[in-house]
């Protein structure tokens, strides 16, 4: 299962001379553990530009705040795709203004026009996984191809919404 996630105004705005120009401070909103603090020292030195990383641990607690906040205090945010929708909804995100975005053309076409953002008019890729289910076949039966999970594993595997999986220690 591939998971699409996007920064919604992007390191590459960041990292444009453009930006840089207008900007002494960025306000960065990821996913914990996300971006290395190398990668955010090494950008402050390279543009000067002060980078103040804050992160969450679902795109919920994401949201939650953003709401808060109303959507305020935040250049870049980076949600899981299908969070996107949700938020724009809600009017908590800006348009992209492409003329600052360089090496737009660099980025696989295959990531591009996602349907929860056709045109890319709020969103750029950022990265992209793949979540895999892994079965200790001499202690569980595997889930079947439709995708259930046994009865008898309800305290040891679970799955949350929508798309993302959590399977706890059982299975290890």
């Amino acid at each position: 299962m591939k998971k699409l996630l996007v920064a919604l105004v992007a390191l590459l705005i960041a990292a444009s001379p453009a930006f840089a120009e207008e900007a002494k401070e960025l306000n960065v909103f990821s996913w914990s553990e996300y971006i290395p603090q190398e990668v955010v020292n090494g950008f402050t030195k390279e543009t000067g530009i002060k980078v103040v990383l804050s992160t969450y641990e679902s795109n919920e607690a994401m949201y939650a705040k953003l709401k808060l906040l109303g959507a305020k205090g935040y250049d870049l945010v980076v949600p899981s795709g299908y969070f996107v929708e949700v938020m724009a909804q809600d009017n908590l995100l800006a348009k992209l203004d492409k003329s600052k975005i360089k090496g737009l053309n660099n980025l696989d076409p295959a990531s591009l026009n996602q349907p929860f953002d056709k045109g890319n008019a709020l969103t750029i890729p950022y990265m992209w996984g793949t979540v895999g289910l892994l079965v200790n076949k001499k202690a569980v039966s595997p889930p079947s191809r439709a995708g259930r999970i046994s009865p008898g594993l309800n305290s040891r595997a679970g799955c949350c919404f929508p798309m993302t999986c959590a399977i706890r220690s059982a299975w290890a």
